[in-house]
């Protein structure tokens, strides 16, 4: 019966997109888009993208669009994927579950696509899951939240670090410098309730002592509120969990309000934006990610992330903001080698090629071959010191030796 009920909404939705817009502003196509009907079908490989293009979270999601455009570029330009050009189809999904159904359904049932590279709204890829099995379409999605990979799907994985290696780097952080009492300030999103989930289970088998939790609204921007509960409470930490545009608004408004001690947080303080925004408040931040945004290029980690940057700073005139764009074009690259290799560019052959990818990117080496939807393991521990990121080990050494 659900799968019966499953079919048919599908079928509606599918219905419902027949003359849509081609704007982003009604979730239709982007300007990027390829016009296919130039192109021979046989000549082409179709790759969907779904992510926010509009809205409170246009910035993480546009810096993935431009991850995904540079790779496909870079690809095309030398040749294509098996002699084919690749083109993409991308929609905003307005970080809207709703919306997302809809053009994930289109990608599928309309534009009938080869593989999709999935939102940053962890909750829009849950909200759509069905609908890429139902088709038996490759998804790499590119939100971190753990509650889609090892949860059973056959199409739907990660291409980059799955957020349950944050939370518990959170934790070490917070252990290491000796926090008591703990309060909260976490956004109502999908992605921070659960991450906070986790780290609140994790946090049952420490000293830590959860004083205040305290919730916002995503798109909120007063915080006074919320902090003036937490700066009575007597704390010696705050944790953050909440989106890039977040951060920095909260950063300053709890060192505006008298709090002077550190701010715990998810990977999303390493956006550039967060340190632009906050400014001075920023120093004090402690985090766990998968990936900084170096202040230059000669600062990159490894070669894989050097030659990125570079191909980046040449095509778009600037440094990426978001670690989203790292995102976008590790999944682009390696959903190419899934390409290359899949013995047929049907699903369950993709999806064979996929556990058994060899590729590696400015994520690291991939490794699907567990099933679990996740490629790669572990993160990093810094610091926000005089407005630039600092690894956590070289931050302690520095405090130790004061």
């Amino acid at each position: 019966m659900k799968k019966m009920l499953s079919l048919l909404l599908t079928l509606v939705l599918a219905l419902s997109l027949v003359g849509c817009s081609g704007s982003s502003g009604d979730s239709g196509a982007t300007d990027t888009d390829s016009d296919s009907s130039t192109t021979e079908e046989s000549d082409v490989i179709k790759v969907g993208l779904y992510t926010p293009l509009t809205g409170t979270s246009a910035l993480v999601g546009t810096q993935e669009q431009m991850g995904v455009d540079l790779a496909v570029k870079q690809l095309n330009e030398a040749g294509g994927v098996n002699g084919k050009q690749i083109e993409v189809i991308a929609y905003d999904d307005q970080f809207n579950a709703e919306t997302a159904v809809k053009v994930v359904t289109r990608l599928t049932q309309t534009d009938n696509v080869d593989a999709i590279i999935g939102s940053m709204s962890s909750a829009n890829i849950l909200a759509t899951a069905d609908i890429v099995e139902e088709a038996q379409v490759l998804e790499i999605g590119c939100g971190t939240s753990p509650t889609w990979t090892n949860a059973g799907y056959e199409y739907v994985f990660r291409g980059t670090q799955n957020a349950a290696s944050f939370n518990t780097g959170i934790v070490e952080l917070m252990t290491s410098m000796g926090v008591t009492r703990l309060g909260t300030m976490v956004s109502s999103t999908e992605y921070a309730t659960t991450g906070w989930a986790e780290v609140k289970e994790q946090l049952a088998d420490t000293d830590i002592e959860i004083v205040l939790e305290t919730d916002y609204m995503a798109g909120d921007t007063d915080f006074t509120g919320q902090i003036t509960r937490l700066l009575n409470a007597d704390l010696d930490g705050i944790l953050l969990y909440g989106a890039t545009e977040d951060y920095g608004i909260e950063c300053k408004q709890l060192r505006q309000l008298g709090y002077d001690g550190y701010i715990y947080g998810s990977e999303t303080f390493a956006a550039t934006d967060v340190r632009e925004v906050a400014g001075d408040a920023a120093n004090g931040v402690l985090f766990a990610c998968g990936y900084v945004i170096p202040d230059a290029i000669e600062d990159a980690a490894t070669e894989e992330e050097k030659a990125f940057l570079e191909a980046f700073v040449e095509e778009y005139g600037e440094m990426p903001v978001s670690d989203t764009a790292y995102r976008g074009y590790d999944s682009m690259m390696l959903l190419a080698k899934v390409f290359e290799t899949a013995e047929s560019m049907e699903g369950p052959d993709l999806r064979e090629a996929l556990l058994n990818v060899d590729y590696t990117g400015i994520g690291g080496k991939f490794d699907y071959s567990d099933g679990s939807g996740d490629g790669l393991e572990g993160c990093n521990l810094y610091a926000i010191v005089d407005g630039k990121n600092v690894p956590f080990e070289t931050f302690l050494a520095d405090l130790n030796n004061q």
